[in-house]
C-alpha cells in the first residue's frame, strides 16, 4: 500500500522569521496580506509611547494596558508559529498584540476567520486605524462590545461598535457522510490528503466537529481541521511523520487517534484508518457521554461580571439542550467556574424578560462572591434549559468560584479558567 505525496513548492519571504504554520496558508498569507515594517522585523521592539499603529486593517489577538504584558503574550503567539506584534494607537492608551496588516477589510475579515480556527485564537477580531470606525468581527448585526474576562484586564478591549461571529446553526450538523470522489483533489494543497469522518455510532449520522492536528514529536498544536471534508495537510517533519487527530465535541465521548503520515495503515490503525486511493480516512466513531463523564463547554463565553452568555454561546448551549432532549432519562449537573475568587458585582438578566446571550438595560445589577457568580451562570444554563422543555429535576447546578483553576491568573491561557463544566450523573 502507498500514499500519493502530493508535490508543493513555497517560498519563505523573510529569512529568519517565525512563519505560521497552518496547512496551505504559505503564500496565501504572503498574497493577500501587506505586513507592516513592524512585523516583518523580528528584531523590531515597540517602545511605549513611540511606536504607532499605520493605517490599515489589523487581525487582532491581543489588547492590554501594561506593556510587559504585551512583550509576553506577543512572544507566547509566536511561539505558536505566528508573524506576531505589537503596537499602539494615536491614542497610547493600549499596545495591540496583532498577526496580519492588509489594506482591505475584506481580506482581513478573510483572516481572521482562518486564525480563529486556532482554539487559543478563537477571539480574533479585526480593527481598523485611520479608516472610517473600528469594528469588530463579522457578522450580518452590531452588537455591543463584549466585556472583559473576569482577572483578564488586559485583554478583550475595544472600541464601541462590535460584530460577533456566530454559528450559522443552533443544532448540530446532520447529513449522510459526503462522497469523496466528488471533491476535486486536485485544488486541495498538501502532502497528503486526509478525510476525517465523524459521525455518530447508534445511526451513523454525519455530525460536524473541528479535529485538531497534533504534531506528536514536538507535543505541539498544527492546525484545526473541519471534519467530513476532504483537506491537505503537509507533512511536520518531525522525523517520524507521526501525529495525532482529536475529536472533542461537546455531547460525545472525546476521541484521540495517532497515525504516521507516511504509513497510515498498520495493525494498531486498521480499527479507524482506511486507505481509498490516495485518500487517508479517520473514522471518528462517536459516542454519547456516560454517566460519570464531565465535559467542558469550550464554546459557551460570558460577559465580564455577567450571568449572561455571550451569542457565540448559543451553538454548544443547543447541543447540550439536544443532547438532553435525546435522552428523557439522562441528569445532568452545571459546573460553573471563573478565573480567580475575589467578589464583585454580579450582572444578570431581569426576571421577565431574560436576555440570555445579550446585554441589556433590563439587567439587574447585585454584588457577590466569586462562587455566587459561577453558580448564577450555571443557573442561567438551567433556566435556559427548562424554558425549552427540560425538567427542571433533571438538572442540578454547582458553582465553585476560583477554586478549581487549570492555569495561573497571569498566565496567557489564564481566561480558559472561566468555563462551565457538564457531567452526567444518569444515563
Amino acid at each position: 500500500m502507498s500514499v500519493r505525496i502530493i508535490k508543493t513548492t513555497f517560498i519563505i519571504l523573510v529569512a529568519g522569521m517565525s512563519v505560521c504554520y497552518s496547512s496551505q496558508a504559505k503564500n496565501h498569507f504572503a498574497n493577500l496580506f501587506q505586513l507592516s515594517a513592524q512585523a516583518l522585523d523580528p528584531t523590531y521592539k515597540f517602545v511605549p509611547g513611540t511606536a504607532q499603529l499605520e493605517k490599515g486593517h489589523y487581525v487582532v489577538v491581543g489588547v492590554f494596558v501594561n506593556y510587559n504584558n504585551a512583550v509576553n503574550y506577543t512572544k507566547y503567539v509566536s511561539d505558536k508559529g505566528y508573524r506576531t506584534a505589537y503596537g499602539v494607537r494615536n491614542d497610547k492608551q493600549y499596545y495591540y498584540v496583532y498577526l496580519y496588516r492588509s489594506g482591505t477589510w475584506e481580506d482581513a475579515v478573510t483572516k481572521t476567520y482562518e486564525v480563529r480556527e486556532d482554539i487559543e485564537l478563537h477571539d480574533a477580531w479585526v480593527m481598523r486605524v485611520g479608516v472610517n470606525k473600528n469594528v469588530r468581527i463579522i457578522a450580518n448585526q452590531e452588537v455591543a462590545a463584549p466585556e472583559i474576562q473576569e482577572g483578564q484586564p488586559e485583554e478583550g478591549l475595544a472600541d464601541p461598535g462590535v460584530q460577533e461571529l456566530t454559528a450559522s446553526s443552533t443544532k448540530e450538523d446532520f447529513s449522510p457522510l459526503p462522497d469523496n470522489s466528488a471533491i476535486k483533489k486536485e485544488e486541495i494543497k498538501g502532502d497528503y490528503l486526509v478525510y476525517a469522518k465523524t459521525y455518530r455510532s447508534k445511526d451513523n449520522r454525519s455530525v460536524q466537529s473541528p479535529i485538531q492536528l497534533v504534531d506528536n514529536e514536538r507535543a505541539k498544536l498544527i492546525r484545526q481541521l473541519k471534519s467530513n471534508e476532504l483537506q491537505g495537510i503537509w507533512d511536520p517533519r518531525n522525523g517520524t511523520s507521526s501525529v495525532k487527530l482529536i475529536c472533542n465535541l461537546f455531547g460525545y465521548r472525546k476521541l484521540e487517534h495517532n497515525i504516521k503520515l507516511k504509513d497510515p495503515l498498520t495493525d494498531s490503525t486498521r480499527a479507524f484508518v482506511s486507505i481509498d486511493d490516495d485518500i487517508i480516512n479517520v473514522d471518528f466513531k462517536l459516542e454519547r457521554l456516560k454517566p460519570g463523564d464531565i465535559s467542558v463547554m469550550y464554546n459557551v463565553y460570558f460577559f465580564n461580571d455577567a450571568a449572561i452568555m455571550r451569542p457565540e454561546s448559543k451553538y454548544e448551549i443547543n447541543s447540550l439542550l439536544e443532547m438532553l432532549e435525546e435522552n428523557d432519562k439522562m441528569k445532568v449537573k452545571i459546573h460553573g467556574h471563573t478565573n480567580g475568587g475575589k467578589p464583585g458585582r454580579i450582572i444578570k438578566p431581569g426576571k421577565d424578560q431574560p436576555n440570555y446571550f445579550s446585554m441589556s438595560k433590563n439587567n439587574m445589577e447585585g454584588f457577590g462572591t466569586a462562587k455566587d457568580l459561577s453558580a448564577e451562570r450555571g443557573e442561567l444554563i438551567k433556566r435556559y434549559l427548562v424554558e425549552h422543555g427540560i425538567e427542571a429535576k433533571r438538572l442540578s447546578v454547582k458553582g465553585w468560584g476560583g477554586k478549581k483553576m487549570l492555569y495561573d491568573r497571569g498566565t496567557p491561557q489564564a481566561k480558559k479558567n472561566i468555563r462551565v463544566e457538564i457531567e452526567i450523573l444518569q444515563d
